[in-house]
């Protein structure tokens, strides 16, 4: 666990990176969905300044997002979630994962996505949690 740091910290920074998107009005792309879910798994993990430094890196631009990163994300099959996905994600983890209760409502309103709902917990789980 971070000493500094809180898990209403890493949320809170989290939780504006999908506000901007909202505003944007658009998902993310591969490389900001990869790293929101990076982030939203070391938040699970109490690793807040993990957390916070991959959410900081979905900011980055992708003129100046690093290549061989960006090729292991593209290559990676990665399902790019959408946005409504990442909050459904990030508010389950902030309510304490409370039995996924809510994975069933995400994967009727977007059945594509099922898979990255149900698999996140196992992730989490596994400590397969990576950085770039």
């Amino acid at each position: 666990m971070d000493a500094k740091l809180s898990n209403a910290d890493a949320a809170t920074a989290i939780g504006a990176f999908l506000r901007r998107l909202r505003r944007e009005g658009r998902n993310p792309d591969q490389w900001e969905a990869e790293q929101a879910i990076r982030a939203m798994a070391f938040l699970a993990c109490d690793q807040y300044q993990r957390a916070i430094d991959h959410i900081g890196r979905a900011l980055i631009p992708p003129s100046r997002r690093d290549p061989e990163a960006v090729t292991d994300i593209a290559t990676s099959h990665l399902v790019v979630s959408s946005l409504s996905t990442l909050q459904v994600v990030l508010d389950e983890i902030c309510d304490a994962g409370e039995g996924w209760a809510i994975a069933n409502e995400v994967a009727e309103l977007v059945p594509e996505e099922k898979n990255v709902v149900y698999r996140f917990p196992a992730i989490l789980r596994a400590g397969r949690v990576r950085s770039h």
